[in-house]
């Protein structure tokens, strides 16, 4: 048995999450099309944040932290 396997890579555009989400559509039908049965994109590829750098995730942090415990 095998199993083809796809990474999707792509550049998110900061904040357009609705872009986001059609580009990574887009790149999954293709990928499925070769034959793919699994197919991963990077974390968080959707959300339309993108950081450089640790110092610019802190203002944000308790923001995501506060979504997902309530």
């Amino acid at each position: 048995m095998s199993l083809t396997v796809s990474a999707i890579q792509f550049e998110p555009e900061f904040k357009n999450k609705e872009r986001n989400l059609k580009e990574i559509e887009s790149l999954i039908r293709k990928s499925a099309q070769k034959g793919a049965r699994l197919i991963v994109a990077p974390e968080m590829a959707t959300t339309g944040y993108i950081w450089n750098n640790i110092e610019e995730i802190k203002p944000t942090q308790n923001q995501f932290q506060d979504q997902l415990l309530s």
